[in-house]
């Protein structure tokens, strides 16, 4: 983490700057988003980062005693990551700084996040069309993988049919993101033996949610479209979900800068008596296997 070092005599840095704040949007971003929470890890010294990948696997034979040891050589190739900037600037005027009772930070630390895992999420669940990265979770499933809402008798045996074709490759389905709104769906859903599939817990002041003992996360960032709106229930394998992280959200203050709106309309800082903070994250996202992947399609809302 790499936090600004200001002058402690400067108090509108002072004000606006809080390590441990900084440190906590961190954390809740890696909780609030979905492919952060599930996926596997990478740190990044560089903007890529070439991941060897097996594609012919070896395999053991029983050798009699005395003959000779047979030899295999596994074949590699490789997946990369490559890093993206992901960033938000927020202003505020040096009035709204010095009225505040609390650290600024503290007021824009709900937005920060929401926002940072929210383009995260739309960038590698594969609905945001502006999405840098070249994989994307709901994108890479292979057709053979896909289960249309209705294939089984209700949306637990169509959830128990995509888990399978995960199954089928040798893997284990270790996570599944899907829209709130799926949540009315799941929990009236129960299994042949009359069991509830969805599980809710609480735990530490968050909600923890299963389906069939498989971790679901939500997020709005699961598109819904159609009439009536219909989305995608997705399931995978998560540690063959790579993240990139080239480095942690940083802070930087602007003083002098012009920035623009969403109408381009200029807004200089020093002339509105301004400053602004600039957070940046830097983020990348690939699949190491499509075959961990499918998901259900047009599920109903």
């Amino acid at each position: 983490m790499t936090i600004p070092v200001f002058d402690s005599n400067d108090a509108i840095a002072g004000s606006l700057i809080n390590p441990e704040v900084v440190l906590e949007i961190n954390a809740l971003v890696h909780d609030l988003s979905v492919v952060d929470y599930f996926g596997k890890h990478f740190a990044m010294k560089t903007r890529r980062k070439r991941i060897p990948r097996q594609t012919v696997g070896v395999v053991p034979h029983h050798v009699p005693e005395g003959s000779p040891k047979e030899v295999e050589k596994p074949e590699l190739d490789y997946v990369e990551l490559v890093a993206e900037n992901i960033a938000k600037i927020i202003a505020f005027t040096e009035d709204e700084i010095d009225d505040a009772d609390l650290d600024t930070i503290s007021f824009a630390k709900d937005d920060v996040v929401q926002a940072f895992a929210e383009v995260f999420d739309g960038f590698s669940l594969g609905y945001d069309p502006l999405t840098p990265f070249a994989d994307s979770w709901s994108g890479n499933v292979p057709l053979a993988n896909i289960v249309p809402f209705g294939t089984g008798v209700d949306l637990a045996a169509d959830i128990s049919e995509a888990i399978n074709r995960i199954e089928v490759n040798g893997y284990e389905c270790t996570g599944m993101a899907a829209h709130p709104r799926v949540k009315h769906i799941l929990r009236n859903l129960r299994d042949l033996l009359n069991q509830p599939i969805f599980v809710e817990n609480l735990r530490d002041g968050f909600r923890d949610y299963s389906v069939f003992g498989v971790p679901i996360k939500f997020t709005r960032q699961v598109a819904a479209a159609g009439s009536p709106p219909a989305t995608e229930i997705l399931l995978a394998y998560t540690p063959y979900l790579y993240v990139g992280d080239r480095k942690e959200i940083t802070v930087k203050m602007l003083t002098e800068a012009t920035l623009y709106d969403d109408q381009g309309e200029p807004y200089p800082l020093a002339q509105m008596d301004s400053v602004a903070l600039r957070f940046v994250n830097r983020k990348a996202f690939c699949v190491k296997r499509d075959e961990v992947l499918s998901k259900v399609t047009g599920v109903l809302m």
